[in-house]
């Protein structure tokens, strides 16, 4: 069972936690909607401080922009599509220079 899936069953008040330490950096939003891309990938193998571990890392922030992208065009709900249409701006802008 996926992390994402294991928090929703998790009692109101601890969801409610984890809904408060997600911001605008990271929306909630583009957690639930790539849960299983996010979870799948090697996050805890990246080290900031090794400089050739900056290639990788620009390289997953592009594919999470990407998946960010196919999520939005493929959701009907126009709320959650131009919630991520506009977190994949907010990547774009903040993160591509500097992963």
């Amino acid at each position: 069972m996926s992390v994402w899936a294991q928090l929703q069953e998790l009692p109101e008040e601890a969801q409610q936690q984890v809904h408060q330490t997600y911001g605008e950096q990271f929306p909630i939003e583009v957690r639930c909607a790539l849960a299983q891309w996010i979870e799948e990938k090697p996050w805890k193998d990246l080290d900031a401080d090794n400089p050739q571990h900056e290639a990788y890392a620009s390289t997953l922030v592009s594919a999470l922009i990407s998946e960010i992208e196919v999520k939005a065009n493929a959701t009907e709900n126009f709320v959650t599509k131009f919630k991520l249409t506009q977190s994949a701006q907010n990547f774009r802008l903040n993160y591509s220079h500097n992963p």
